[in-house]
């Protein structure tokens, strides 16, 4: 919510809740495809500010009640970097993490009902910028034989895919535990 006030909000329909109900599906996958469509314009006008949660943003406590950042979707993090590729424009990824648990927590569960109760407590909010994240470090996989120039013949491009989504999730995850510790959270 306050990262939502007077800002263009972009809205995906979450994999988990595509098919809920089932009659919407194709007009929430329409509606994904031409959200995607806009941020690629986003992307190619620049001088835009994109953020984007790619494990749905939900942070919880694990089974020892310390707050962990969910794993993130390394398709979602490639589709981004794609999109970049494709601006010709210069595009720069920078991690965020974001504590705000306290504020307003998501359920205990992933994939409940549409529309759960929620309640909004006074707590404040820690944000992180980390460094720039390059993501040419993590080059493509072959195609075909040296197709792109440059890629690794010996990963796989889901490997490659993964590596880079850990490495973002590694730098935001330990920003976010050092924002828990400043605001006394476990």
């Amino acid at each position: 919510m306050p990262f939502s006030m007077g800002r263009n909000l972009l809205c995906i329909f979450s994999k988990k809740h595509v098919d809920n109900p089932p009659e919407l599906k194709s007009t929430k996958q329409r509606h994904n495809r031409m959200v995607m469509k806009t941020m690629q314009q986003l992307m190619t006008d620049g001088g835009k500010c994109i953020w984007v949660a790619p494990s749905g943003g939900r942070d919880r406590p694990s089974d020892d009640g310390k707050y962990e950042v969910a794993p993130f979707d390394s398709k979602s993090i490639e589709m981004f970097r794609l999109m970049s590729a494709k601006a010709d424009r210069p595009t720069h990824f920078y991690p965020l993490s974001m504590f705000t648990y306290p504020i307003c927590p998501p359920p205990t569960t992933v994939g409940g009902e549409i529309g759960e109760q929620r309640t909004v407590k006074y707590y404040p909010a820690a944000l992180h910028f980390g460094e720039e994240v390059d993501v040419s470090r993590f080059s493509e996989g072959c195609v075909t034989d040296n197709f792109p120039a440059g890629c690794d013949a010996n990963s796989s491009r889901d490997e490659l895919r993964e590596a880079l989504a850990k490495h973002v999730h590694s730098i935001v995850s330990s920003n976010y535990q050092d924002l828990a510790a400043k605001l006394d959270m476990p």
